[in-house]
């Protein structure tokens, strides 16, 4: 959805009130904002890490239609415990400041995948369904390509890919 593109109108909240949008790789550290009634913006990617990282490029996947929570990859660990691989985040601006952040491509052990991308969302943004190369469920195979669900917290491997390529093919479907 908006991993291939820096703009799409799923960006904008059903009412109007909010606009999520990308600084291009490579500016300011592909930086993710969004703003707010026109009045306020908000850095999606900030660090919440107690010992902040150099800031990395981000990519936005995926916009809940109330605009409330926005999913995005980045290499950046932006919580403590992150590694600074490739993960899956959730934004969440109804969520108090300093713990907004949710990273999603680690299981409770802090085991983590290298995330590929978001495949879909539901509306409320309590359950992602997304691609990443690794394992994230004990006693299950190591997946080249898995698709994983996450949903309020609960990690769970759906499948694999056998070819890497037709995974990458699904996250371009606009929902």
């Amino acid at each position: 959805l908006y991993g291939n593109s820096e703009y799409s109108s799923e960006m904008i909240s059903d009412d109007g009130s909010r606009i999520v949008f990308q600084v291009p790789a490579g500016g300011a550290s592909g930086a993710l904002y969004m703003r707010e009634a026109g009045t306020r913006t908000l850095q999606l990617n900030a660090s919440e890490k107690s010992s902040p990282e150099s800031p990395q490029d981000a990519q936005i996947w995926w916009v809940t239609p109330d605009g409330a929570r926005v999913f995005f990859t980045t290499s950046e660990g932006l919580v403590d415990g992150d590694d600074g691989g490739s993960d899956l985040y959730r934004y969440d601006r109804l969520a108090p400041e300093g713990s907004r952040l949710t990273r999603m491509s680690a299981n409770q052990a802090g085991d983590s995948c290298s995330a590929q991308g978001v495949v879909g969302a539901s509306s409320d943004g309590d359950s992602v369904y997304f691609l990443c190369t690794g394992q994230l469920v004990p006693g299950e195979a190591f997946a080249l390509t898995g698709l994983f669900l996450w949903r309020e917290g609960a990690l769970a491997y759906i499948g694999r890919f056998n070819d890497s390529n037709l995974a990458a093919i699904n996250t371009l479907h606009t929902p």
